[in-house]
């Protein structure tokens, strides 16, 4: 079923769509990490009971089903540690939005970069999309810096676009194209 699909990224690492019945390790995870989580995301500080994860999860297998987005845990060694899924997905114009976590013992080791690029090279190769995009907080050095070296372009910044725990923040806009990703990857349109 549409439940099963699994990227695998290299030895270490797999992408598994999420799933309700993994509610229990997504909360224990997110609760784990909740005071850095916050800092630059909203809805950490919504996810209060595991049930409010086992909605979230629901609406996000709902999606995979009507085709509306994507969304997958990241599993380093058998353990989740991160998600990345779309934002938005726009099958018309073949557009989406990414976003993603980690938690911080797996910050900084290389395995986002290899996790969100093979999410990337997905959405392009199995799931035809042209454009992807990413906001992020302009004072989120370290995810500015993973998106700069998958190869997204800065397009600008939105102006207090993003309102957290009562204060608007700016957001950096980018975007990758299909044939950005195909050339840097060595691959003829």
């Amino acid at each position: 079923g549409p439940g099963d699909l699994r990227i695998r990224v290299d030895e270490d690492i797999e992408l598994r769509l999420q799933s309700v019945d993994d509610a229990g390790e997504y909360f224990a995870l997110i609760d784990g990490d909740r005071e850095r989580l916050r800092t630059f995301m909203e809805w950490v500080d919504g996810l209060v009971r595991i049930e409010d994860e086992q909605a979230f999860l629901s609406a996000r297998e709902e999606e995979h089903v009507l085709g509306r987005g994507l969304s997958f845990g990241i599993w380093h060694l058998g353990r989740i540690v991160g998600a990345v899924g779309t934002v938005t997905l726009d099958r018309l114009n073949e557009v989406a939005e990414v976003g993603y976590f980690v938690v911080g013992e797996h910050e900084g080791r290389g395995l986002m970069f290899r996790a969100v690029g093979a999410f990337c090279d997905h959405l392009f190769a199995e799931e035809g999309m042209n454009r992807l995009s990413a906001r992020i907080m302009t004072s989120n050095h370290r995810s500015r810096a993973l998106i700069e070296r998958l190869g997204f372009t800065l397009e600008g910044v939105h102006r207090q676009e993003y309102k957290l725990r009562g204060e608007h923040h700016d957001m950096a806009v980018y975007s990758l194209l299909r044939s950005e990703w195909d050339a840097r990857r060595g691959r003829r349109a």
